[in-house]
């Protein structure tokens, strides 16, 4: 299984001749890093938040974005409540954690 695999990405804003990001796909290997580089206006902001799910994307059906086997847009509905409070000094500084996601199912 994949660390973090994207699959037949785009994205295309409206009004604009062309994709923003277009039929990105990768996988990385648990502990692999990347870099991502490129010149102003390329794409890089565009397609972080394009995985993460904060804009919408496109690529039809095959189009998807996995963290550790699960759809990244998944994991982030489950902390959406520790991430939308604005901080305290009466939770924890790790309470993002406190109510973690299920455990990815194994493959059968």
């Amino acid at each position: 299984m994949y660390a973090l695999e994207v699959a037949h990405l785009s994205v295309h804003f409206e009004g604009a001749e062309r994709p923003a990001v277009e039929d990105v796909s990768f996988a990385l290997e648990p502990g692999q890093m990347i870099m991502l580089i490129g010149p102003n206006g390329s794409g890089k902001t565009t397609l972080l938040r394009a995985i993460l799910g904060l804009i919408p994307s496109r690529g039809g059906e095959e189009s998807t974005a996995n963290l550790s086997g699960r759809p990244i847009r998944s994991l982030a509905m489950c902390h959406s409540t520790y991430a939308s409070t604005p901080p305290s000094p009466y939770r924890p500084r790790n309470a993002l954690h406190a109510a973690p996601c299920p455990a990815p199912e194994s493959p059968a």
